[in-house]
């Protein structure tokens, strides 16, 4: 009886066909994510190891049904590799190695402030907690962002690589284009190597955005990667018109002659500060403090 079932064993991993869980796994993440998601193409995986791999390929999910039918994420082709002692024994998800090929991300934010990227019943819950990524790769990536509340319309394109040389080496690039308040807006940003990324950690970049006339620069981290609610850096500003901010902070500033302004700022969640402010704006020298606490009413 052993032996036939040994046997038995034997036969169903030789014959045991991966794509045979693509049904499964496709109704696991519709569960999790609270949208539909879909495997197209095959899954191949590498079990026999303490770091085993898995390539799924042609994956989409959907949106949320007030977003629309237009997807919300596809990556034809993703490839994690997994560290199976600290799942085992911590419960913890550590992939030394995670590669999108040519992901596609539509991000929208409706008038009401719904978000497809947030997760859960009525999109307002916050989006899943980040595992430990020590290499990210991505290659060819394209994202479009739609913002109804900011009335901002975004097209950029990200990559970073682990086999760039030099200072380049895993390098984050993300660079597009679009409008805001039916202005011009561009933007681009570079970020540290995707590597040894812990959420614990904060991720540094650098970036850079017109809009209209306004110019800013900034240099930053993200107190938690990619935590866009906690946020902080060092930001130099231009432009005619301080009001003109309003799209891109949600603050609303005084109309003022030409700014020309540097400053340390800090935002958590929908609290900003801003310290050290130093410039000019017209033909006055201009310098101190200022926060925003934009969770109460007005």
């Amino acid at each position: 009886m052993g032996v036939l079932l040994v046997l038995a064993i034997a036969l169903l991993l030789i014959l045991f066909q991966w794509n045979w869980l693509r049904g499964p796994l496709a109704r696991l993440l519709s569960d999790k994510l609270d949208r539909p998601v879909a495997i197209f193409g095959n899954l191949e995986v590498h079990p026999w190891s303490w770091s085993p791999t898995a390539t799924v390929n042609g994956v989409v999910v959907g949106n949320p049904p007030w977003a629309g039918r237009t997807p919300m994420a596809s990556l034809p082709r993703l490839r994690v590799k997994m560290k199976l002692a600290p799942l085992l024994l911590h419960g913890k998800l550590v992939f030394p190695w995670v590669e999108a090929d040519r992901p596609d991300f539509t991000l929208l934010r409706d008038a009401d402030g719904r978000a497809n990227w947030r997760f859960g019943p009525g999109g307002g819950a916050h989006a899943p907690r980040m595992p430990v990524i020590d290499h990210l790769v991505i290659g060819g990536g394209k994202v479009r962002y739609n913002d109804a509340t900011r009335r901002l319309r975004f097209t950029g394109v990200l990559t970073s690589s682990e086999q760039a040389a030099g200072e380049a080496n895993g390098t984050f690039h993300f660079v597009g284009q679009g409008t805001l308040r039916n202005a011009p807006f561009t933007l681009t940003a570079s970020g540290g190597p995707l590597v040894n990324i812990d959420t614990n950690r904060p991720y540094p970049f650098v970036a850079r955005i017109t809009s209209g006339p306004n110019r800013i620069g900034m240099s930053a981290s993200f107190a938690h990667p990619f935590d866009f609610n906690r946020i902080s850096g060092r930001i130099h500003a231009s432009g005619p018109d301080l009001a003109g901010l309003y799209g891109l902070t949600n603050v609303s500033l005084p109309n003022t002659p030409p700014y020309n302004l540097a400053s340390g700022f800090a935002r958590v969640h929908k609290y900003y500060a801003f310290r050290h402010i130093h410039g000019r704006v017209g033909d006055s020298d201009l310098a101190g403090s200022l926060s925003v606490d934009d969770t109460r009413k007005r």
